[in-house]
């Protein structure tokens, strides 16, 4: 793999059981993107081009080997659609739903894959407190405990 530029911040094979491998990019700016590939050697190419435009990317949270594509911080609507990937030593990735009263949603999201790439997870909450809540998303420690590295503050219906 080689990098060159300034346009990639990271990216990460994504294996999803729908769509089979995804090569998704964390880019710097925003870019024109043209993929192709080569036969000998087998290569997938992807040229990317700044565009030149300046206004702000939405970038995804990560944290401690978990990347969570949605939500965004913000309104959310029920059913609340949860989604991203996980390293590809996360067996699962832990969801918590919780306000201010206590009122919690807790879920366990496997991520167990034979292959060494990053792997899709999603889940579909589709219930739950309402008003401003925080969505917490992480692992699970060696006793099974979950311990949360990710944090997005929801306002929900």
């Amino acid at each position: 793999s080689t990098l060159n530029g300034t346009l990639v911040d990271t990216w990460n094979v994504v294996e999803d059981s729908e769509d089979g491998l995804t090569v998704d990019l964390h880019l710097n700016e925003r870019a024109a993107a043209r993929a192709f590939t080569t036969t000998s050697p087998a290569r997938l190419v992807i040229d990317l081009r700044g565009t030149g435009d300046d206004r702000p990317l939405a970038t995804p949270v990560s944290g401690a080997g978990i990347v969570l594509l949605s939500p965004q911080a913000g309104v959310g609507l029920y059913p609340l659609q949860v989604a991203g990937y996980a390293a590809p030593d996360v067996d699962a990735v832990r969801l918590r739903l919780t306000d201010s009263a206590d009122i919690t949603i807790d879920r366990a999201v496997s991520t167990l894959s034979s292959t060494h790439v990053w792997r899709a997870f999603s889940a579909a909450l589709n219930d739950g407190p309402s008003g401003p809540v925080l969505l917490l998303v992480g692992t699970a420690n060696d006793q099974g405990e979950p311990v949360f590295t990710i944090e997005v503050p929801l306002d929900l219906p």
